[in-house]
């Protein structure tokens, strides 16, 4: 068991580098291409006002807390959700789906909810949306947040910056 321990604990150590510390923050745009981004037209003018080409997102991220409501926090430019929580999903965690992988050079993946804002459009304010994090063997991070009455789908990815 102790050969274990030591096997565990540097791969422990490189991800909690994915924490963002106070002035940290992970940012980038939403991918525009149509297979991987389904959008929202919430007035009706045949133009998605929800996960638009050019969306942005910011999440702050705590590693040391993946597996609860405090792992991390997002805001997307189109007002979708305002520093909302990503929040665990419990019984997840004791269960073999905790365990999914997924290839491509993801470290660890986790899914969550996260309640849009109630500014967000009718249709989609203060209703849970399902989010996939993502830590990435080249230290971004990918968010996909997946509603599937409206057909939402978005695929973020986000690199870690200070934040201005």
């Amino acid at each position: 068991m102790p050969g274990l321990a030591m096997l565990v604990l540097p791969a422990c150590r490189e991800l909690e580098g994915f924490s963002t510390a106070a002035g940290e923050v992970y940012r980038g745009s939403i991918v525009s291409a149509d297979d991987v981004r389904t959008g929202f037209d919430a007035d009706g003018d045949t133009i998605d006002d929800v996960f638009a080409p050019g969306t942005t997102m910011e999440l702050t991220l705590r590693f040391e807390e993946f597996q609860t409501d405090n792992v991390a926090r997002i805001t997307t430019s189109d007002g979708l959700f305002a520093d909302a929580p990503l929040l665990s999903i419990g019984p997840l965690w004791h269960d073999t789906l905790s365990a999914l992988t997924f290839p491509a050079g993801r470290l660890r993946s986790g899914m969550y909810w996260v309640r849009a804002a109630a500014a967000a459009p009718p249709e989609l304010a203060n209703r849970e949306v399902l989010a996939v994090l993502s830590l990435m063997n080249d230290g971004s991070v990918e968010v996909r947040l997946i509603s599937g009455t409206d057909r939402l789908y978005g695929l973020f990815r986000l690199r870690k910056e200070s934040r201005s």
